[in-house]
């Protein structure tokens, strides 16, 4: 999907583009003002079928382990991420 540049009217973005959008923006909503108990939703977005959800959760799940100063957490959620 690609916005016309031209005045054509209001651009309706396709569902799938939307969600996924909206998926991403909203792990890293979690990582903003989430702690340790949202990490097994964040893991659960990290297997999601588009990269960039998956990364977005990721990146999450860093910042609140940064912020929390439990990196061994994060370190051990996505390890699990990976099997």
């Amino acid at each position: 999907w690609k916005p016309d540049s031209s005045d054509d009217g209001p651009q309706v973005e396709p569902p799938l583009i939307r969600q996924i959008r909206v998926r991403s923006m909203a792990a890293m909503a979690l990582a903003e003002v989430g702690g340790p108990e949202v990490l097994g939703d964040l893991l659960q977005r990290m297997r999601h079928d588009d990269p960039r959800v998956s990364v977005a959760a990721a990146a999450a799940i860093l910042r609140i382990a940064a912020r929390s100063g439990e990196a061994s957490a994060a370190t051990s959620v996505s390890g699990t991420a990976l099997h």
